[in-house]
C-alpha cells in the first residue's frame, strides 16, 4: 500500500530567485503572483515556472535587468496597497465588534434595557462631532448596537461564561454551592445557585453558576429535582463539599425538604443556614419592641399608601426648618440595613416629627406626639437606633466576595465578643459604644444623668439569639 506523500516533509520552500524570474512573491508563507494575484499552491519550482509561462511570460519577457527590478518593486508596492486595504477593513471591522460586545457587556451589568443601547450609540456619535472628530463619529455610526444584536452578544457572552465554569468545575478536586430561592417581577420563582471553586495554590473563584425558574410549586422536591439537573452537568455531587441555603422550609426540611431529600439520595456534604441571612435574623427581637412599631407607625402615617401630598409637606417642612435630613426612609423587612437606616434618619430628626404631625395630620395625633415627651421612649429610640447600626455594620463585614465560611465565622464570634463587652459597659452606664444614646444624654432640654443600664438586657436577649441560631456552625468545627 504506498504511503500518501506530504508536502511539509519534501522540504519544499520558497526561493528569492522566484520573485524576479517568475513574478511570485511570499505573501505571509503564501506563493502570490504580483501580476494576477493568484495563489499558487504546491511551493514547488515546476508548479510556478508553469504558472508563469502559461499566464505572463509574453507579456512580461521582455523586461529584464533594471526594468525587470522595477516592475518587481512596482508590483510589490501596488499588493502591500491592497493587502492594507483589506487589512484596514478587517481591524476597523473588528474593532466595531469588540465595541459591540463591550456595550454590551455594561448593559447587562448595569441591567438596563437593551434597547439603551441605540441612545448610548447616538450620545458617542454627538460627542464625536462634538470633538470634531468625523473619522470617529463614522466609526461609532458603524458599531451594531440594536437591541436583537444586544440579546445576541449577552447570549453568547453567558454561554461563554458557563462554558469556562463547567471545564472548571470538572478539573478541580472540589466545589461548595449556595441556594436562593426568590420571586421575580412576573411571579415565577427563580434558583439562584451559586458555585465556589478552590485551586491547588488555595484561591479560590465564586460565580453565578445557573440560575433555575420554578414555575409550579417551589417544595423540596421541586429545588432538588432543579438542583440535581445543574449538578448533573459537573459529575454530580461527588465533588461537592457543602451546600448554604437560605434557611426556607423548602429548604431545610428534614423529611420532605431539600435537606432530606439530599441525604436520602446518599448526599452527606454538610448544609448550613446562609450566616449573612441568620446574622440578619438575629436582630428580629429589636424589631418587636414597640418603640420600634411605633417608629414604623408614624413613618407610615406620613408616607405609606396613597399620601403624596403629606410627603410633600414634610420634606417641604423639613427644608424649612433646616433638619439635618431632608426626608424620612421606609421600612422594608425583607431589605436587611433597612431597619438601622430607617431608624437612624428617624432619631436625627426627632424633633422636627412632633410639630409636623400636629400640623399637616388631620387624624388625632396627640398620643404619638406625647411620647417624644417621654424620656422612656426617647432612651429605647436611641438604643434601638444604635444597636440596628450595630447590626448594620456586622451585615456588611459578612458581605463582600471571596470570604470563607472560617471568616465570616470569625466575624461573628468577634460580635458575639462585642456585645458581651456592650452589655457590661450598659450596666456600668457606659456609653462610649452608644453614640445616639450619648448625644440624647448630652441635650440640654433631656433629664440629667439618663439610665440606660437596664437596656443591657436586650442586648442579652441578642446573645441568646446568636447563640441559638449559630448552633449547626458550631458542629462543624
Amino acid at each position: 500500500m504506498s504511503v500518501k506523500r506530504k508536502i511539509d516533509i519534501e522540504n519544499r520552500s520558497y526561493k528569492e530567485s522566484w520573485e524576479s524570474d517568475y513574478l511570485i512573491a511570499n505573501n505571509n508563507g503564501k506563493l502570490q503572483c504580483l501580476v494576477c494575484m493568484n495563489i499558487v499552491s504546491v511551493p514547488k519550482e515546476y508548479n510556478v515556472r508553469r504558472h508563469y509561462t502559461t499566464m505572463h511570460e509574453n507579456k512580461y519577457a521582455t523586461y529584464t535587468n533594471e526594468s525587470r527590478r522595477a516592475l518587481v518593486a512596482d508590483l510589490k508596492k501596488k499588493l502591500k496597497q491592497q493587502t492594507g486595504m483589506f487589512s484596514k477593513i478587517l481591524r476597523s471591522q473588528t474593532h466595531s465588534l469588540h465595541a459591540s460586545y463591550a456595550v454590551s457587556l455594561e448593559l447587562a451589568k448595569a441591567k438596563k434595557p437593551f434597547t439603551d443601547a441605540n441612545l448610548i450609540k447616538k450620545c458617542a456619535v454627538e460627542m464625536a462631532k462634538a470633538f470634531e472628530d468625523s473619522k470617529m463619529a463614522e466609526k461609532f455610526e458603524s458599531v451594531q448596537l440594536s437591541h436583537q444584536t444586544i440579546q445576541r452578544r449577552v447570549v453568547a457572552m453567558g454561554e461563554q461564561v458557563e462554558n469556562s465554569m463547567l471545564s472548571l468545575v470538572k478539573k478541580i478536586s472540589y466545589f461548595s454551592l449556595c441556594l436562593d430561592e426568590s420571586t421575580d417581577q412576573s411571579d415565577v420563582s427563580q434558583l439562584l445557585i451559586f458555585v465556589r471553586t478552590t485551586f491547588e495554590d488555595f484561591t479560590s473563584k465564586e460565580e453565578l453558576f445557573d440560575i433555575c425558574p420554578l414555575y409550579g410549586t417551589t417544595k423540596g422536591k421541586d429545588v432538588y429535582e432543579a438542583l440535581k439537573k445543574t449538578v448533573d452537568r459537573i459529575g454530580g455531587f461527588n465533588k461537592c463539599s457543602a451546600i448554604a441555603t437560605d434557611g426556607a422550609p423548602s429548604m431545610t426540611g428534614k423529611k420532605t425538604g431539600l435537606v432530606g431529600l439530599l441525604r436520602e439520595n446518599g448526599v452527606t456534604c454538610p448544609t448550613i443556614h446562609c450566616i449573612i441571612h441568620q446574622g440578619a435574623l438575629c436582630g428580629k427581637s429589636v424589631k418587636q419592641d414597640q418603640v420600634f412599631q411605633t417608629v414604623i407607625k408614624i413613618i407610615n402615617m406620613i408616607r405609606g399608601g396613597n399620601r403624596s401630598l403629606l410627603h410633600r409637606q414634610l420634606r417641604q417642612f423639613l427644608v424649612d426648618t433646616e433638619a439635618e435630613y431632608g426626608d424620612l426612609l421606609m421600612y422594608n423587612h425583607v431589605r436587611w440595613l433597612s431597619a438601622g437606616k430607617c431608624m437612624e434618619r428617624f432619631f436625627a430628626i426627632r424633633k422636627e416629627i412632633p410639630p409636623f404631625l400636629n400640623k399637616y395630620v388631620s387624624s388625632d395625633t396627640t398620643e404619638l406626639e406625647e411620647k417624644f415627651q417621654d424620656p422612656e421612649f426617647l432612651r429605647q429610640l436611641a438604643f434601638i437606633t444604635d444597636l440596628t447600626n450595630h447590626l448594620n455594620s456586622l451585615n456588611l463585614s459578612l458581605q463582600g466576595r471571596n470570604q470563607t465560611v472560617s471568616d465570616l465565622v470569625g466575624i461573628i464570634n468577634g460580635f458575639r465578643n462585642k456585645l458581651n463587652v456592650f452589655k457590661h459597659a450598659l450596666e456600668k452606664n457606659n456609653l462610649t459604644h452608644f453614640l445616639s444614646c450619648l448625644k440624647l444624654a448630652e441635650e440640654p432640654n433631656s433629664e440629667k444623668n439618663i439610665d440606660f443600664s437596664c437596656c443591657s438586657s436586650q442586648i442579652q436577649q441578642v446573645i441568646n439569639e446568636f447563640n441559638t441560631r449559630f448552633k449547626d456552625i458550631e458542629s462543624l468545627k
